[in-house]
């Protein structure tokens, strides 16, 4: 029965639901088989990590991988319309601009979790067409308006959703 709902739900936003392969669990690095993102025709990813049926359908459809160290890879990235990334993760905004993906690297922490000492900007955001949404009130970031301006620059309105400090959700998804 849930198969189906999550079928009807898949087709009529024109997605395909494949299973994951990678058995899931409560701790690192069982926790993040999926936790990666698409940055223009990149498909960033851990490879000690991320669910390798997950890889290959991406590296399949035509997308370039980008192997990362970090493996809460999506949590630590904002990708931004064009493709360009935010992140306070310095191995990912090396590795990235090494890739020729301009990439903005703001200051660590300044994003709630419950239960974590800090979140990540990633988890904070979701991108829906041109609109980068964030999970509490941008502007109470130390970097906010440098996050504004580099959104602006790469054509990505932003849009606050709370007026609290940005906090961690496991990043939006929008069908």
């Amino acid at each position: 029965r849930n198969r189906s709902l999550f079928d009807r739900i898949c087709s009529s936003a024109g997605l395909e639901l494949f299973l994951s392969k990678k058995k899931a669990g409560n701790k690192y690095p069982l926790d993040c088989g999926l936790c990666a993102a698409v940055s223009g025709k990149s498909f960033l990813y851990c490879v000690k990590s991320t669910d390798t049926a997950l890889v290959s359908r991406f590296k399949s459809s035509g997308y370039k991988p980008v192997s990362l160290p970090q493996g809460y890879v999506k949590c630590s990235c904002a990708i931004l319309a064009d493709g360009s990334v935010i992140t306070a993760d310095r191995g990912i905004s090396r590795l990235t601009q090494d890739e020729g993906i301009d990439t903005l690297v703001i200051t660590p922490g300044h994003v709630d979790l419950k239960g974590y000492g800090y979140g990540f900007i990633g988890g904070a955001t979701g991108l829906c067409g041109d609109t980068l949404y964030f999970c509490g009130d941008l502007a109470l970031h130390p970097d906010g308006r440098a996050i504004e301006a580099f959104a602006e620059k790469h054509g990505t309105k932003c849009v606050s959703l709370g007026c609290d400090k940005l906090y961690d959700v496991g990043s939006l998804l929008f069908l």
